[in-house]
């Protein structure tokens, strides 16, 4: 299976991984006393805000291809016009 990404998307979502990786390195120099891992919980929640704010703010999710369009018109140019009932004949 094969997905398709737009480079803007791909950005974000690096982004979104350093910022990840800063905040968990800057969690491991933070911690006082024993040496220890950063804070991962911390680290992935501010990569997921920062992903889905960039995302928000630059548009992403709205290809414009869902929702309701407009109906097409036959190649002669004539519009299509809808019965009222099948009796009457249109």
């Amino acid at each position: 299976m094969t997905f398709q990404i737009t480079p803007l998307a791909l950005g974000i979502l690096i982004v979104g991984c350093l910022v990840g990786i800063a905040v968990f390195r800057y969690t491991v120099r933070a911690q006082t006393g024993l040496p220890a891992r950063g804070d991962l919980v911390g680290a992935v929640s501010v990569a997921v805000g920062v992903i889905a704010a960039l995302g928000l703010l630059l548009g992403l999710g709205d290809s414009g291809a869902g929702g309701a369009s407009a109906p097409e018109s036959p190649a002669d140019g004539r519009p299509t016009v809808a019965c009222p009932s099948p009796p009457s004949g249109c």
